[in-house]
């Protein structure tokens, strides 16, 4: 997450967003089948946010657009498992908390 968040804050190192997704997607796929689902919502965030900021960057061969789609969604997973508040990350994004059926 420290070198996703370095990219972020500099926004003519966006491009290294392409090759961070597959260092990133590289750890996903390997919680396959773990039950660590902090570890594994971390990085399917981290994911959406390189994805984001390589599209920002403006290089050749974007990610789909609707990459920042899943932005406060894989926030929100990755909040609630961490115990951090909704509000916390709806807040930040300026959306509304999406309504969750519970059982």
């Amino acid at each position: 997450m420290a070198i996703l968040h370095t990219i972020a804050g500099n926004p003519s190192h966006w491009r290294e967003g392409q090759s961070l997704f597959r260092e990133i997607r590289r750890k996903t796929l390997s919680t396959e089948g773990i039950a660590d689902q902090v570890l594994v919502k971390q990085y399917l965030f981290e994911e959406c946010c390189a994805k984001v900021l390589y599209n920002l960057s403006g290089g050749p061969s974007p990610f789909r657009r609707n990459s920042s789609d899943w932005l406060v969604p894989n926030a929100l997973a990755l909040a609630r498992v961490l115990g951090i508040a909704d509000s916390v990350i709806t807040d930040a994004a300026g959306v509304k908390a999406p309504v969750v059926d519970k059982p």
